[in-house]
């Protein structure tokens, strides 16, 4: 399947793959080829206290049976008893409304997190922490301070990252720290540790009493250089801090991304190559692996693997996946159709069959050609969202003009109509709660209600 990454729909991609190089070649049936590691050293992830791996966080034996990651020895290794459940967890539980497939200038994943009354979001702006009262639209600096001006780093509002931006255990948590609800009482505390090891789109997400970080970055052999993927995991009471993943990866770029659920941590690893790597013109393809870690037992398995170069298979695209606990893994992809064109949208992987099956999907052109349609998916929590761009062609095959939408669908490809035509200033959705549909909208946050209300925006630069 050549032609689904050469689309419209393949922007966001080309963001990723700006950002990494490296290359490596894969075996047959996508296994990964071994590599060179004579010569390690370069950034990377802090490996040194990962138990029965070997160099640089474990085996890369396909074979192996944990298949890369860190081995335990038999035990249950929930960091508290109230965690044996599959039940959901609002106070201790990723929400995966709002788990960014990776980071960008304007969009890092933690941007926006909510509870049932109120909103707390990144001004990217101004490097702060805002709450939004969601009955009044009120809104403002999260500072508990007593006559804070609310205009340096002295401001309790302030911080440089968002990342794991949410609520835990009555309290508000970021990469870099946490304080009361209210904006007082401050502090850093070692779940902050391990989020330094990843250096290209990270991700951190906090859950059940661990902060789990993944990423890319580059590793340096006797050879070249390689990308690599890693992930790493913090207790928050600071107790352990180790490398679950580093993993070398062919091609001109890879990352992971991770998805907890319960007690289970979903990780989709992807490969970006060249079909011919002599000729960076020459068109390219995904090979993507995704895996079910338990941080119960600490054992990992593989749930399925696809590869865009694959003429009749669905090609995984790499927006981001939504795993559903007793139903499957949906996730954004496409397929050639015997036109030429490729149909693109949402698919389904069942666990229970094995089998991947459509949701929705819209080919990436009109028939006569006169219209492209470029489609972003997010899948997220209990539905999926088609951020489409339907572009009009003129004779030459430049775009002459635009219109951008956003249409939810239930999780059984059921449409629920279009929430809202999209402005030029809109630059990425963020994600959707209850009440908002949450995105950027030039340097602020706009809260758009579900029920058709006016758009809030909040955060940005002061008026003059």
């Amino acid at each position: 399947m050549k032609n689904i990454f050469r689309s419209a729909a393949s922007v966001a991609l080309c963001i990723v793959i700006l950002l990494l190089s490296g290359c490596e070649a894969f075996l047959p049936g996508g296994v990964l080829s071994p590599i060179d590691t004579a010569d390690l050293s370069g950034s990377g992830a802090d490996t040194a206290d990962a138990p029965g791996t070997a160099e640089q966080g474990g085996s890369f034996d396909p074979a192996d049976d944990n298949y890369g990651f860190a081995v335990f020895p038999e035990g249950n290794y929930l960091a508290d008893p109230k965690f044996d459940t599959d039940e959901f967890l609002p106070d201790y539980d990723a929400d995966l409304s709002f788990v960014q497939p990776f980071s960008t200038a304007q969009s890092l994943n933690g941007t926006v997190w909510t509870t049932d009354d109120t909103v707390y979001a990144y001004d990217a702006e101004n490097y702060r922490i805002l709450y939004v009262d969601k009955a009044t639209g009120i809104w403002g600096p999260l500072c508990g301070k007593p006559e804070c001006p609310h205009t340096n780093s002295n401001c309790n509002a302030y911080i440089s990252s968002p990342d794991a931006l949410r609520v835990y255990d009555g309290m508000l948590y970021w990469s870099g720290g946490r304080m009361k609800l209210d904006g007082t009482d401050r502090e850093r505390g070692p779940w902050t540790d391990n989020y330094t090891k990843i250096k290209n789109n990270p991700e951190a997400v906090i859950h059940r009493g661990y902060v789990y970080t993944a990423g890319s970055d580059h590793m340096y052999t006797s050879i070249g250089a390689k990308s690599r993927v890693s992930i790493n995991v913090t207790a928050m009471d600071g107790s352990e801090s180790f490398n679950l993943l580093t993993k070398p990866l062919p091609g001109e770029g890879a990352n992971c991304m991770i998805r907890p659920v319960g007690n289970d941590l979903y990780i989709e690893i992807y490969s970006f190559l060249d079909y011919d790597e002599s000729d960076p013109e020459s068109d390219s393809y995904f090979i993507t692996e995704f895996y079910r870690w338990s941080s119960k037992t600490r054992k990992a398995e593989l749930l399925f693997t696809r590869d865009s170069s694959d003429e009749i298979g669905v090609a995984v695209d790499v927006h981001g996946f939504l795993p559903v606990p007793g139903d499957g893994i949906y996730f954004s992809g496409g397929r050639d159709r015997e036109d030429g064109r490729v149909d693109v949208g949402a698919y389904k992987y069942s666990f229970a069959t094995g089998e991947i099956t459509e949701v929705f999907t819209h080919p990436n052109f009109n028939e006569d050609r006169t219209e492209r349609y470029s489609s972003f998916v997010r899948c997220m929590k209990d539905r999926i969202i088609d951020d489409m761009y339907t572009s009009t062609l003129g004779e030459d095959g430049k775009v002459t003009d635009y219109v951008a939408s956003w249409e939810i669908y239930d999780l059984d490809g059921r449409s629920a109509g279009v929430i809202m035509p999209q402005t030029e200033t809109v630059s990425n959705l963020l994600g959707m709660d209850d009440d908002f549909l949450y995105y950027v909208s030039g340097d602020q946050i706009a809260l758009q209600p579900l029920d058709g209300g006016e758009v809030l925006l909040i955060g940005g630069a002061p008026e003059a």
